[in-house]
């Protein structure tokens, strides 16, 4: 270091300029006042007030540096003086500067972090007496991760995802209801491929689907496998704990949204806005049964409770869950040959409904032709119905299974000869190298991003094989890829996460995508009281008016669902343990009930079944352990 770098290196550092490339022959001293600049054309410098012989004086009688390719190798000036090397600031500054920042920012965080200790140590104290309904732990929880106390750890990655689609979903009825204004005044404002993702917000539901299917059947294999019960023992303690974690804040919120939106109608309070229907709502909603009727044959208000058919949906679902999960436990390939089975099932439901109501018939974001009032009806069954959209669900639940059968391979992390190679290991290996992440997402980008969603809903690129293919398989395909995301982040081991998969693997692992998911279902359900609870401006450009609004009204929905998640549903969740041991005690315990594995072929003298470990240990061959 000279004396000269010295001082432009103080110089820069007191005025907050990161030096990474000074023009040639320009002297810092005329910048920052250390002598007088020159006239423009004027060759000679103006005489100088300051003393002589300081350092800026020192400086300006040197070039700074040269002609600089900006790359570290010498290079000569214009007057043709000796190379001077290149100097690398912004290397020296990232050295020097941010370990310094990088520091600041970890004692700030712990500053907060233990700042907000003392604040929720203190909201314990005072609510203890409040027992159940003390906000306190909820609270904690809810904030990190590391203390929401789920046995056996989380899955980080899903909870990126459940955050990601409560986003999209809540961006899209936003968007599609004109809550800021008629969503077609926003083309031309944004790109339009942008515009054209947030109208399929409904895959966001599909993206709940498939992580249900997931989370519920690694929750049944759990009981399964801890509880000592009969299947039939296990299963009514999975819907138990499930009416627990569902229903209060269901209930709660089909009372909340249908009132406020009474209210908001200018009617009685208990009318569902003048129709007289505000105890069929409940009622429907009570059993899960709101997914039955098209949107204009729902009872009550035209919006109140809409998004609550999602709810009755994947009810209907878990009802079925511990038969998959259970065939699986007792044969692997008779757990395959029912998911498949289910998948196709399904998806025939689909198709027949698409072909025997005639919906094929041009429906797109700005064109509708030929499509009367009862297709619309069906086109909402279509969307609603469980039978129609179990298809995703299993695709959840196909992936659990792949977590389990990968489970020696992901342990030993991929190393050679420490685990059982399999046509899975083989197939998933291949899938996530980077070759097969382009190929995969590529494919998803190309078929359903800019095929489905841009060219033909957007655009309007109508053909009738087109629309068919949108309504039997849009959904479908995001389902693939929420469960190759899962089975990439989740399933596989660490050092096969690499490229695109690490990228997205970080970015749904992140700590702030946390607490959103901890209220996404509370906040789902909530979501209709922030849109209308105030009147909104309509705005005429999507950045930065309606980008701005939108956040604001997405953290007010969170807001909303952090209130019923501390006051019901996360209470309710602990009476329901507590309640636990009185309701499935000693009557619904059995005779030591682990299954024993199906075999479909000849029985052979001492066999192990199939998919039970032998030894007299209780244990599951190819399937997730907790």
């Amino acid at each position: 270091y000279d004396s000269s770098y010295a001082t432009v290196h103080t110089t820069y550092d007191h005025c907050t300029r990161l030096p990474l490339r000074a023009p040639r022959r320009w002297n810092c001293m005329y910048r920052f006042g250390g002598a007088s600049e020159p006239e423009p054309g004027d060759g000679a410098k103006k005489e100088s007030t300051r003393p002589a012989n300081t350092s800026e004086d020192r400086m300006a009688s040197q070039p700074l540096m040269g002609g600089s390719r900006g790359d570290g190798r010498p290079v000569a000036d214009d007057d043709g003086d000796e190379p001077v090397e290149d100097h690398d600031y912004l290397s020296e500054y990232i050295e020097t500067i941010m370990p310094g920042t990088e520091r600041y920012m970890n004692e700030t965080s712990e500053k907060i972090t233990s700042e907000t200790g003392k604040c929720l140590s203190k909201l314990d104290e005072i609510c203890q007496p409040l027992g159940f309904w003390n906000p306190a732990p909820y609270l904690v929880s809810m904030a990190v991760r590391n203390n929401s106390g789920r046995a056996g750890g989380s899955f980080e990655e899903l909870d990126g995802v459940r955050a990601l689609a409560l986003m999209w979903v809540c961006s899209f009825h936003i968007f599609s209801c004109s809550v800021l204004g008629t969503w077609k005044d926003f083309v031309g404002e944004m790109p339009s491929f942008i515009l054209a993702v947030m109208e399929q917000g409904q895959c966001g539901v599909t993206m709940f689907f498939v992580l249900s299917g997931f989370l519920i059947s690694h929750i049944f294999q759990s009981i399964r496998k801890k509880e000592d019960r009969s299947l039939l023992g296990c299963w009514a303690l999975f819907m138990y704990r499930r009416f627990f974690r569902i229903w209060p804040a269901l209930m709660s919120s089909v009372v909340v949204v249908t009132m406020c939106a009474s209210v908001w109608a200018d009617t009685g309070v208990f009318s569902a806005c003048g129709t007289g229907q505000f105890w069929d709502v409940i009622s429907r909603n009570a059993v899960f049964m709101w997914n039955l009727k098209a949107w204009g044959e729902e009872p009550g208000c035209a919006l109140s409770p809409e998004v609550t058919w999602s709810v009755s949906t994947e009810f209907q679902l878990y009802v079925f869950t511990p038969l998959f999960v259970e065939a699986y436990i007792r044969n692997k390939r008779m757990g395959w040959m029912v998911v498949f089975a289910v998948i196709w099932l399904s998806l025939y439901c689909r198709y027949y409904m698409i072909y025997t109501d005639d919906l094929s018939n041009e429906k797109t974001a700005f064109t509708t032709h030929g499509y009367t009032t009862d297709m619309y009806y069906q086109q909402n069954l279509l969307y609603f119905s469980s039978y129609t959209r179990a298809n995703e669900y299993m695709v959840g639940i196909a992936a659990h299974y792949l977590w389990g059968e990968l489970k020696q391979y992901r342990e030993c992390n991929g190393e050679e000869g420490k685990f059982a190679k399999t046509w899975q290991t083989y197939l998933f290996s291949m899938l996530v190298s980077w070759p097969g992440q382009l190929v995969v997402y590529g494919y998803w980008f190309y078929t359903q991003a800019w095929v489905m969603w841009f060219d033909y809903f957007w655009n309007g690129s109508y053909t009738r094989a087109m629309q068919f293919s949108y309504l039997m398989y849009n959904w479908f395909l995001m389902s693939g890829l929420v469960g190759y995301v899962i089975i990439a982040t989740v399933a596989m081991p660490k050092s096969k996460v690499t490229f695109i998969n690490k990228a997205v693997a970080d970015f749904l692992a992140s700590p702030v995508l946390y607490p959103i998911a901890a209220v996404s279902y509370t906040g789902y359900l909530l979501q209709y009281i922030a849109w209308w609870q105030f009147p909104m401006p309509t705005v005429t450009n999507f950045m930065p008016a309606f980008a701005g609004y939108e956040t604001i009204l997405f953290i007010y929905s969170l807001c909303i669902g952090l209130v019923l998640s501390l006051a019901i549903e996360r209470p309710f969740m602990k009476v329901g343990r507590w309640l636990e041991p009185s309701v499935c005690g000693k009557h619904l315990k059995a005779k030591p009930g682990f299954p024993k594995g199906w075999n479909f072929g000849p029985k052979k003298k001492g066999a192990v079944p199939m998919a039970v470990g032998g030894g007299g240990e209780k244990s599951f061959v190819g399937v997730s352990q907790v």
